[in-house]
Order: structure tokens, then C-alpha cells, then sequence
């Protein structure tokens, strides 16, 4: 027997974060020991907080690219929640693995698929490969269609560019989860902005 690995996924907004807090207080309910953990790279501060409601808790520990989660995670731990997943390194993620293998523990993670250019985190990318268990929360648009990409804002234009990570909050960065046809169209419209107006040469 071996515990399970578990993702949940989506977009900003679809109240992974609530999941977690509410998940973890029913483990400790039964009397699990729990123990919740997240990203140094999320720099807002150690609280594990929800958007969704007042929920938060304090991470037990906070996860630098260099940590081995197998050494550093306690013996005695049965259900381990990871918020913000997707910046864990390809090798934690087989860290998460192994604690579920070697001392059966219950792993549950949760965090974004991709990035605000539509590409994978490497974190996230590797559980897909692996986790037991894939499970996706659902976010409304809003024109009302399924919410699944995070579009990045400055100052209220879209941002086309730039750095895989940059946290909300930071220097007037924004994040918006929107459907694929609303981003496109907000992405090719900042890229038209920025070619500026076309200029036709006029004949001699």
C-alpha cells in the first residue's frame, strides 16, 4: 500500500486555495496529522490564504527550489498540502512522489497549469506525468465561458511579455483568468497597439 498523489488545478480565481484550507481542517478532523507547506517563490508571506473567504492558515514550512521535500517533511505526517504547486522544481514534484511511495502519505497539490503565455510551468508539467489523481476547478469568464488561462495585466493592458513569474500585487501587476477566445483577442490587439499604425509608402 501507498498513499496517493493528487493535482488540482485551474485558473487564478476557482478557489483552489478555499479547497485546501477546507480539506486540510476535515483531514485534522479525523485526526490526521497534516501538514501544509508552499513556495518561497510566492512572496506575499507565509499565510496560505484564500481569495474565495476569509479562510487562511499559516504554511508549516516554506520551500526553496533547493529543499528535498522527502528529508524535509516529518516522519509522522499522513495528508501533506502543497499550495501553489506550480513553482516546485520537476524534482520536488518526484520528492511529493516518493513521500506517497516510501512513507505513505497523502499528497494533495494545487496550482496553475500554465503560465500567462500559455506555457507549462516545469512543476506542474511533471504532474501531469505522475500524479494519481488529476482534478480540474471550473471558472467563469467574464463573458461567461470556461475560464482557463491567466492573463497577465499592467495598468490595465494585457501583457504579452516578460518573465514566466511575477507575482500579483508587485509593481502594479494584475492577474485576470479568461477564456481562450478572450485572451487571443486581448493579446492580438495589444501586439497591433504596440506595432502602432501602419504606414503605406506612397509611390514616386
Amino acid at each position: 500500500m501507498y498513499g496517493r498523489l493528487i493535482y488540482v488545478y485551474g485558473a487564478m480565481g476557482s478557489a483552489k486555495t478555499a479547497e485546501l484550507l477546507i480539506e486540510a481542517y476535515a483531514h485534522e478532523e479525523k485526526g490526521f496529522k497534516v501538514c501544509c507547506i508552499k513556495p518561497q517563490r510566492d512572496t506575499r508571506d507565509k499565510t496560505i490564504k484564500s481569495r474565495a473567504g476569509d479562510l487562511e492558515r499559516e504554511a508549516d514550512f516554506l520551500v526553496t527550489p533547493d529543499d528535498d521535500l522527502f528529508e524535509l517533511i516529518p516522519d509522522d505526517v499522513d495528508s501533506l498540502f502543497v499550495d501553489e504547486v506550480q513553482f516546485l522544481t520537476p524534482e520536488q514534484i518526484d520528492q511529493l512522489r516518493k513521500l506517497t511511495i516510501d512513507k505513505q502519505m497523502t499528497v494533495l497539490t494545487y496550482g496553475l497549469r500554465a503560465d500567462f503565455q500559455t506555457n507549462g510551468f516545469p512543476g506542474s508539467i511533471r504532474l501531469f506525468e505522475v500524479a494519481d489523481e488529476i482534478r480540474e476547478k471550473y471558472y467563469n469568464c467574464k463573458c461567461h465561458g470556461k475560464a482557463t488561462y491567466n492573463a497577465r495585466f499592467l495598468n490595465g493592458e494585457i501583457v504579452v511579455e516578460g518573465d514566466q513569474v511575477a507575482i500579483e500585487g508587485e509593481d502594479g501587476i494584475q492577474y485576470n483568468s479568461v477564456c481562450p477566445e478572450c485572451y487571443y483577442r486581448l493579446r492580438e490587439e495589444q501586439l497591433k497597439k504596440q506595432q502602432g499604425p501602419v504606414r503605406i509608402r506612397k509611390k514616386d
